[in-house]
């Protein structure tokens, strides 16, 4: 079954941050909202894992890797506005122990 069309009351949108977004008289469906969030969240979980590789398998200083993950949390922050959040939840103590596994001194594994 076919959700219900989806129609904005105006034609200029208020944004989770506040913009306004100018709606082009598209009549987009819940299903199709729905289907963008998930290419959106699939395009950074592929960066987030890029990333996490970097972490284990470069000699890239950390620092350069400190920037690629504040540049990572930015994204996050514009593709999903009100759950910044959740990348301090959950990405950041993930590199952060990837970090611990794989970059402290003295230990041992593959580089």
């Amino acid at each position: 079954m076919e959700s219900e069309p989806y129609f904005p009351q105006r034609a200029f949108v208020k944004h989770a941050r506040g913009q306004e977004m100018r709606y082009h008289g598209r009549m987009e469906t819940r299903a199709d909202q729905i289907r963008r969030e998930e290419v959106r969240l699939r395009a950074f979980q592929r960066r987030t894992d890029d990333l996490a590789r970097l972490i284990i398998s470069s000699d890239l200083p950390w620092v350069d890797i400190e920037i690629r993950i504040e540049a990572l949390r930015r994204e996050a922050e514009r593709l999903f506005p009100l759950r910044e959040h959740v990348f301090d939840l959950i990405y950041r103590p993930r590199f952060e122990r990837l970090r611990r596994q794989w970059r402290e001194p003295g230990r041992e594994g593959p580089r």
